[in-house]
């Protein structure tokens, strides 16, 4: 891992270094994939192909469409090992 931290103040919060932009990104994801569960597209190029195409690439699995709690569930996993092993940095 690189010198990657999640900074937090009063103003708001930080994702500083490759891991913690990644973090960041996986929770894009995961909110993406929540309202498209429930019929709600993010943006009318996104694919829910793309969404699990971006799953795989953070948990290294493969996402049909009717995998999609699956890749949700797999992904929370995932940003909670990350969520652990960065640390955060709180002024």
């Amino acid at each position: 891992m690189t010198d990657s931290y999640i900074s937090t103040n009063a103003v708001g919060t930080s994702f500083v270094g490759p891991d913690a932009i990644q973090l960041f990104r996986a929770f894009q994801i995961k909110g993406a994939l929540k309202m498209w569960k429930v019929g709600l597209k993010v943006h009318r190029g996104v694919r829910l192909k793309d969404l699990l195409g971006m799953v795989s690439e953070h948990t290294g699995k493969t996402y049909k469409k009717a995998d999609l709690d699956t890749a949700i569930a797999d992904l929370v996993q995932w940003i909670e090992a990350m969520k652990a092993a960065l640390p955060v940095e709180a002024k």
